[in-house]
């Protein structure tokens, strides 16, 4: 194994950039893309437990319902959304944004522990962390890299998960 050292967002991005694999290639990159993906999974347990609480799901659902309300809608009447959210019209986005204020100016105390989760989840994510993770063949970095062409994938996490993988390829293998 090689110990990795990251900062926690990186994994995260790692993380995902690693389930855009799934599926992708031979049943070794499988494998290999499983044994990657396990104590990742863990190292960043702790961090989702974090925002597990109450208090913090309640404050996202009445969000979200706001969200809901005032975003586009398909012509069935489903939410519109892209890798970032729901998508607003400018006007909508206005009525949105006063919506939520209302919301928090009634409801400070439960809208100010929120802050603090986020502000305290984000400060995590700014650690360092060091993750002991397998090694991997030469061969299956080329496989991987050739999958991504081949495939044309492109991913926001792609440049974290190619640098991670170079940090574990066992050149010998």
């Amino acid at each position: 194994a090689g110990t990795v050292r990251v900062k926690m967002f990186e994994l995260l991005n790692i993380e995902k950039g690693l389930d855009m694999l799934n599926g992708i290639g031979s049943v070794r990159l499988g494998m290999h893309r499983g044994d990657l993906s396990r104590p990742i999974g863990d190292k960043l347990s702790s961090i989702r437990k974090f925002m597990e609480d109450k208090d913090f799901r309640e404050s996202n659902e009445k969000l979200d319902k706001i969200d809901r309300e005032y975003c586009l809608k398909d012509d069935k009447g489903v939410p519109v959304s892209d890798m970032n959210g729901y998508i607003f019209s400018a006007e909508n986005r206005i009525k949105r944004d006063e919506a939520v204020e209302k919301l928090k100016e009634k409801e400070k105390e439960l809208f100010g522990e929120r802050q603090k989760r986020i502000d305290e989840y984000n400060a995590l994510l700014r650690d360092d962390c060091e993750i002991d993770l397998p090694m991997i063949p030469m061969s299956l970095m080329e496989a991987i890299e050739k999958d991504y062409i081949d495939r044309k994938l492109d991913s926001p996490f792609k440049t974290e998960v190619f640098d991670l993988l170079s940090r574990v390829i066992d050149r010998n293998a």
